[in-house]
């Protein structure tokens, strides 16, 4: 059986797995190098925090937060933000489509996106889109209501 978290996190996947503009894209989960020196660009969905209400009646109301990592590579002597445009405006649409109804949770993307640097060979950018999930559970082993 698995937990609401992972309930809510395998929704998000799919659907970003499931958006005709990320085909092509390495999209993983908690992926601890989640970009191999061969890959151009790639995405991962972290789960980053949870945070639940007082127990009442058998459940557990959760708030859990996701990073969404979009990195991309850029060619030298370019802006590496641009590098990652498109990916990033791929996984927003993808997200903001989902429906939210089926991921056992209500859904909020963060209007905050984190743009990192890496000055490699090759420069990387990594573009971090910050994700809310409101959901409830049950008390005695977190199973998604």
């Amino acid at each position: 059986m698995s937990t609401g978290f992972a309930t809510v996190q395998a929704a998000l996947l799919a659907a970003l797995q499931g958006a005709p503009a990320l085909s092509g894209v390495a999209i993983s989960a908690n992926r601890q190098r989640p970009v191999s020196a061969a890959q151009a660009s790639a995405m991962v969905l972290r789960l980053d925090q949870a945070a639940g209400d007082t127990a009442v009646l058998g459940m557990i109301d959760w708030q859990t937060a996701f990073a969404l990592e979009c990195y991309a590579r850029a060619d030298t002597g370019t802006d590496p933000a641009a590098a990652v445009d498109s990916l990033l405006s791929a996984a927003w649409a993808a997200l903001a489509g989902l429906d939210y109804a089926s991921a056992g949770a209500d859904i909020t993307i963060s209007p905050t996106v984190d743009w990192q640097y890496d000055d490699a060979a090759t420069p990387m950018v990594c573009a971090i889109v910050r994700i809310t999930a409101m959901h409830r559970t049950t008390l005695t082993n977190l199973a998604p209501l």
